[in-house]
C-alpha cells in the first residue's frame, strides 16, 4: 500500500460582490437603461421601482438611493436619454462657414435622426399612450425635449434674420411649431421624406423676398 497522496487545500473564493457593489458609479446609467426598458414594456401605470431593480440586477434599496418615486426616475429617464440622442449642436447656430439655408436644414436632420432613434422613440409612444391618465409626463418630456428643440430653432432663425436672409416672423408661431410637428411625425412612423418637405416648406416661407426670387 502506497504512501497516501494528500490533495491541496484550496484557498476559499470570497463570494462575488452584488453588481450594485462592483461598481458604483456605474449605477445611474444602469437603472436609466433598465427603466425604459420597464416603462417601454409595462407602461408607467404597471411599473414598479421593484420592476427596474429587477431588470437592473439591482437591490431595490439602490434604486431608492438615487430616484426617491417613480416620477422622479420618469423625469431622469428622459433628459438622459434626450441628452445622449441630442447631444451638443456640432456648430453654434450663428456660426459661419455654414449659410442660414444649411444651419436650418442641420436643424431639421438632425433633429429628425434624433427623435427617430430607438430610445426617444419609445418615450415618445409611452408619453403619448399614457397622455390620459399620466399628462404630467407629457410636461416632462415637453420640458426637455420640444423645447430644446424650440430653443435651437430659435437660434437658427434669428441669425439668419442677423443676416438678412430670413424676414421677419410674427409671433414665435415657426419656433413652436416645427418642434411638435417633428414630435408627432416621429410618433406615426414617418418616413425621412418629411424632412426634405418640411426643408422646402420652412425655407420659402423663412426667406426674404428678393432672397427667395434668388434661390429659384
Amino acid at each position: 500500500m502506497g504512501p497516501r497522496r494528500h490533495t491541496p487545500l484550496r484557498s476559499p473564493q470570497p463570494p462575488a460582490e452584488p453588481r450594485w457593489r462592483r461598481r458604483p458609479e456605474a449605477r445611474p446609467a444602469e437603472i436609466l437603461r433598465a427603466a425604459l426598458i420597464a416603462f417601454a414594456r409595462l407602461g408607467y401605470a404597471r411599473t414598479r421601482l421593484a420592476d427596474v431593480a429587477a431588470e437592473a440586477a439591482l437591490s431595490k434599496a439602490a434604486i431608492y438611493r438615487y430616484f426617491p418615486t417613480k416620477a422622479a426616475l420618469f423625469a431622469e429617464t428622459v433628459r438622459r436619454h434626450t441628452r445622449d440622442a441630442l447631444g451638443e449642436e456640432p456648430i453654434a447656430a450663428g456660426f459661419f462657414p455654414d449659410t442660414a439655408e444649411k444651419q436650418l436644414e442641420r436643424f431639421l436632420r438632425n433633429s429628425w435622426a434624433a427623435l427617430r432613434r430607438p430610445e426617444l422613440s419609445q418615450l415618445i409612444r409611452l408619453v403619448h399612450a399614457e397622455l390620459a391618465a399620466f399628462p404630467e409626463l407629457a410636461g416632462v418630456f415637453r420640458e426637455e425635449v420640444v423645447y430644446l428643440l424650440r430653443e435651437r430653432l430659435g437660434r437658427v432663425i434669428s441669425a439668419g434674420q442677423a443676416r438678412g436672409v430670413f424676414r421677419s416672423l410674427p409671433g414665435d408661431y415657426v419656433v413652436r411649431a416645427v418642434p411638435e410637428l417633428l414630435v408627432h411625425h416621429a410618433l406615426v412612423g414617418a418616413d425621412d421624406s418629411l424632412v426634405d418637405g418640411l426643408h422646402d416648406l420652412l425655407l420659402h416661407g423663412l426667406l426674404r423676398r428678393s432672397t427667395r426670387r434668388d434661390a429659384e
